[in-house]
């Protein structure tokens, strides 16, 4: 079992985020405590910070999900489209 280093809900409440040493993103559902939706993959390392916005202004209703897995290995997740971002010395 694998530890939980990040914790984040949506601004609603709904949904909790929880993030750790499995490098993935498990998304619960917070009146039934089951996993809303497939885990988020893709870090290089355990997630260590998890942050939560609103709607992401497209008009959607959208989610903006911001993952940090350590220097370097930064994730932006806005609805279905992620972009992965690298830190330079």
């Amino acid at each position: 079992m694998w530890a939980v280093w990040a914790l984040a809900t949506t601004p609603d409440q709904r949904l909790l985020l929880s993030g750790g040493g499995d490098y993935a993103i498990r998304i619960w559902d917070t009146e039934t405590w089951k996993e809303a939706q497939a885990p988020l993959i893709g870090h290089t390392g355990p997630v260590q910070s998890l942050r939560v916005g609103g709607s992401g202004g497209g008009g959607q209703g959208e989610r903006l999900l911001v993952s940090a897995a350590g220097a370097g290995d930064l994730s932006v997740r806005l609805g279905h489209h992620v972009r992965q971002l690298s830190a330079h010395a």
